[in-house]
């Protein structure tokens, strides 16, 4: 199969302005972030095996607008409401972001990122304070971002 294609910056800077945001707007509440011990799942439609350690809410714009990164796009996470109190302990290792109805684990929706969350030192690709995980802790998510190649 042919792999000769190549999108413009402009439109890969679209896809995710758009796409994204939306995406995670779905519901009729803020976008959420569950934080999770055990192994990633093999994508977003697979069923979630790790332990709950905490669920952060999104922004009302999840994600700033993208930036050129010559090629390609990123956009950045926006601000993040930490979880104030995590309701399991242990190493943090994944995320799942996820359109909601309210804000919370129970009125979470569709999947729709995934990736690896620790801390700075670990490149992971969501940045967390602190990657162990102390029940009835807070959980901040410090830094995401996506990168969009433009092939």
């Amino acid at each position: 199969m042919a792999s000769n294609t190549e999108l413009s910056n402009a439109l890969v800077a679209a896809m995710l302005d758009n796409a994204v945001n939306s995406l995670l707007n779905e519901g009729t509440g803020p976008a959420i972030i569950n934080i999770y011990s055990g192994s990633l799942p093999a994508d977003c439609e697979a069923a979630e095996t790790g332990t709950l350690l905490g669920t952060c809410v999104m922004n009302a714009t999840p994600f700033a607008a993208a930036t050129d990164e010559a090629p390609g796009a990123q956009i950045a996470v926006n601000t993040v409401t930490d979880d104030a109190d995590a309701v399991a302990g242990g190493t943090a290792t994944h995320f799942r972001a996820y359109s909601s109805n309210a804000g919370t684990d129970a009125s979470k929706l569709n999947c729709h990122i995934q990736g690896s969350a620790g801390e700075a030192a670990d490149s992971t690709d969501m940045t967390l304070d602190v990657k162990l995980i102390v029940q009835g802790a807070s959980i901040s998510v410090t830094a995401w971002t996506i990168n969009m190649p433009e092939s």
